[in-house]
């Protein structure tokens, strides 16, 4: 029933849009430039803005102005961003989460107060699991062998597909 039905694009397209007044800070930058220097497998590297592997990216020029006084606000120009892991409820990855959570937190606190890392979100395919109560988890019902086809990292997209129709994302994300 609803789980075969998110699985097509369709029922993926009614997802709210963010206020009309939300402005998309994104537009403020222009399309990649091309980076003099290749990603170690020998592809193409593209850079948000032109300056970006100089001492001082005019991305980052935001940073600048944060004041040490916390009831100033943050300045313009940050970009936040909030962070989805998918995982399943193995041994295994419950310990990679962990690991991946810990450095999460560690550099989100090395950022400040203005930090663009403003959210975190493990995406469970699978049962609520110990690990809930100390990260912040929302589960989703995992794909079956029907869709996976004994492939179980097909679960990922299954999972955002669940995820963005969940009141929990629009509460999260949007």
């Amino acid at each position: 029933g609803a789980v075969a039905a998110a699985a097509t694009p369709a029922a993926a397209a009614h997802v709210v849009a963010p206020a009309a007044e939300a402005r998309d800070v994104a537009l403020d930058w222009g399309p990649p430039t091309l980076s003099s220097k290749r990603i170690i497998d020998g592809s193409p590297n593209y850079l948000p803005v032109p300056n970006a592997e100089g001492p001082a990216p005019d991305d980052m020029a935001w940073r600048k102005e944060v004041s040490s006084d916390p009831s100033v606000p943050c300045p313009a120009g940050r970009r936040p961003y909030h962070t989805i892991l998918t995982a399943q409820g193995s041994l295994y990855q419950q310990w990679q989460t962990k690991i991946f959570y810990y450095h999460f937190r560690k550099q989100q606190a090395a950022g400040g107060r203005c930090t663009e890392m403003t959210g975190f979100t493990r995406l469970l395919a699978g049962k609520p699991d110990e690990l809930m109560p100390t990260i912040p988890t929302v589960a989703v019902p995992e794909a079956g062998h029907n869709v996976t086809r004994g492939f179980p990292v097909i679960n990922r997209p299954w999972s955002m597909l669940l995820f963005i129709d969940m009141k929990e994302f629009r509460e999260r994300i949007v």
